[in-house]
């Protein structure tokens, strides 16, 4: 009974895993418009990279947010600045401090609601020019020395926040970038499947993935023949039940392999079995899909000593004086 447990187990286990793996890879190979054998690792490495992106919270949602928030922090020093420089103004006699160091309504309008980069360096400027302005009417008193030091250090604090919002920005752009990729859909259900050693299993060559498909199918039909047999009434219970249950504990590894063998055989020989039609790249291997190859390998489970038969007479005609 556990050897039956283990068999379901492992077979259940392994046609998810490999028949997931096969048509996740062929979507992966149907985007392509270059060299489609390197689709599935091109989109196992996106995969990774969300992965690492998520653990930073670096998504572009997340980044967008922080973008904007830094955007406000950074506005806000620059109002301090403005501030600084239109009280210095009207105190020297510039009635016109207010209109002169801010921009119109419109650029306002655009750099704090609508995160116009280019609105916010126009209102910059404005500020920076009468800062100068400031800077030639202060002369150089002892007063005026530490007015100007007081409105330098809230310039740098306005540059350090406009660093940080710069930094965000090209971290946002990066992650919007990294999200529009057309291999994003492929790498997301990659990441959502939660199979121990899937992304390895996805980024072998195609080939490799169908053929132990072939294998593990082969593996259940040779256990169901097997099984069949235990079922069979006999006269020497005993000795013939014994024999079924070592059928079953290796009858699945024989039809493993007779599969694997079978499988390497036919696919090599589809260009004589099979009419030739154009290349499809989400055909599992010469033009065999994979539910064909894996009924290949039931069947050659289920009758594996003739398929051992069938690859002797095979292999004699081949190799024969």
């Amino acid at each position: 009974m556990a050897t039956m447990i283990f068999w379901g187990l492992f077979v259940s286990f392994a046609f998810v895993s490999l028949y997931t793996a096969i048509e996740l890879q062929s979507a992966a190979r149907n985007l392509s418009k270059e060299d489609n054998r390197l689709a599935p690792l091109r989109t196992r490495e996106l995969a990774d990279k969300i992965d690492e992106a998520e653990k930073r919270n670096e998504r572009y949602n997340q980044l967008a947010f922080e973008a904007r928030n830094s955007l406000r922090e950074m506005y806000k020093a620059r109002t301090l600045v403005r501030a600084d420089v239109i009280e210095a103004l009207l105190k020297r006699g510039d009635a016109q401090a207010t209109q002169q160091c801010t921009a119109p309504i419109e650029t306002l309008k655009k750099c704090q609601v609508d995160f116009d980069q280019a609105a916010c360096a126009v209102d910059w400027m404005k500020i920076a020019g009468c800062y100068d302005r400031v800077v030639v009417m202060a002369g150089n008193g002892t007063e005026s020395r530490d007015e100007i030091g007081a409105i330098r250090r809230h310039i740098e604090h306005a540059r350090d926040r406009a660093y940080i919002y710069n930094q965000n920005v090209a971290r946002r752009d990066e992650a919007k970038k990294m999200e529009a990729d057309p291999y994003m859909p492929i790498a997301e259900s990659v990441r959502a499947i939660d199979i121990p050693g899937f992304r390895l299993i996805f980024v072998l060559p195609q080939g490799v993935v169908v053929a132990c498909f072939t294998s593990v199918m082969a593996a259940l039909g040779a256990a169901v023949a097997a099984l069949i047999e235990l079922l069979k009434p006999t006269n020497n219970a005993v000795d013939d039940k014994s024999a079924a249950f070592r059928g079953i504990l290796y009858a699945p590894l024989v039809g493993g392999l007779t599969g694997f063998l079978v499988y390497f055989v036919v696919s090599a020989g589809t260009a004589f079995l099979v009419q030739p039609a154009p290349a499809d790249p989400a055909q599992a291997s010469n033009s065999l899909s994979a539910p064909a190859l894996a009924s290949l390998g039931i069947l050659a489970g289920l009758a594996a000593e003739n398929a051992i038969g069938w690859l002797q007479r095979k292999a004699g005609a081949f190799f024969k004086d």
